[in-house]
């Protein structure tokens, strides 16, 4: 519920709608625009930051390799991926007791890559959202 990164919840979540859900897809797109390969890893914490639940659940990390160099290695076109993550209702809601999110960024160069170089136009995005099932009372 941080929107604005104050360290306050800015809305409050109707936490009986958490439990009407069933299941759901959390979706992770990474889109690079570095010479590098990137690694992503979301988790959710509680409020003494323990882990709740890890994305993806095997604690590997979403991978994508680099972006297309050119012959001066400076970026040429980026690479993409998209992981989709399987959530069921116990997952979901661990967002109810999650305070905290945190994703990591890996970063490597290939084995044995030339020298690239890194430009104020290179960029990494990251995007994740999540499709939801729940169950409607009637």
């Amino acid at each position: 519920g941080d929107t604005t990164g104050d360290g306050g919840a800015d809305y409050v979540v109707d936490r009986s709608r958490l439990h009407d859900i069933q299941n759901g897809n959390m979706y992770i797109e990474v889109v690079n625009g570095l010479p590098l390969s990137v690694d992503v890893q979301v988790q959710l914490l509680d409020g003494s930051r323990q882990v709740l639940l890890s994305i993806p659940r095997s604690g590997e990390q979403v991978g994508v390799g680099s972006a297309t160099v050119d012959a001066q290695g400076t970026v040429a076109v980026p690479a993409s991926g998209r992981s989709m993550i399987l959530l069921t209702s116990a997952d979901v809601r661990s967002f109810d007791t999650a305070r905290y999110m945190v994703y990591t960024l890996s970063f490597a160069t290939a084995p044995g890559a030339s020298a690239v170089r890194f430009r104020m136009s290179d960029y990494v995005h990251v995007r994740i959202w999540s499709s939801l099932s729940y169950r409607v009372n009637g």
